[in-house]
């Protein structure tokens, strides 16, 4: 069973500070990353990105098949984060989700991202990521378009 957001989150803060982590959280959409093993690249999104991950967290809920919180990567100690929600019940038993999960690696210092500030450098990573398509780690992150959609069929 899922908690309301608001305590989900809470929950995953306490999760993250716990493990001696940041409660300071950075949300993350696909757009947002680049991974080119064995560094790690994003942009941090200019507008809160709390809605669209409230958004999922509520169709995550209503599927009933669970959701995971989990930290992608680090930014100056800030995790950056994101929300996995399984497609089919195959999924969801894969990550063993049932309700939901917390989830944050146990050595930050493997996943230690750098910003991208510059829209030209950014670009010139997308267009290296699309060309050398590589199924990723990054790929679990939902994109933006997916939640907006959410957001429309749903009302």
């Amino acid at each position: 069973m899922c908690p309301p957001f608001s305590e989900a989150i809470s929950r995953f803060r306490h999760f993250i500070a716990v493990l001696g982590y940041s409660p300071e959280i950075i949300w993350l959409f696909r757009e947002d990353v680049v991974e080119r093993w064995p560094k790690t690249y994003f942009r941090i999104p200019t507008r809160n990105q709390s809605p669209l991950v409230e958004l999922l967290y509520g169709v995550g809920v209503e599927r009933g098949l669970g959701v995971n919180l989990d930290v992608f990567c680090f930014y100056q100690g800030r995790p950056c984060c994101y929300i996995w929600l399984p497609r089919t019940e195959e999924d969801a038993s894969y990550r063993m989700l049932s309700g939901l999960k917390l989830s944050a690696p146990e050595q930050p210092d493997r996943r230690i991202a750098s910003q991208v500030d510059s829209p030209l450098h950014w670009i010139f990573l997308k267009t290296l990521e699309y060309l050398r398509r590589e199924t990723t780690w990054a790929d679990d992150i939902p994109k933006r378009r997916t939640a907006r959609h959410l957001r429309n069929r749903l009302g």
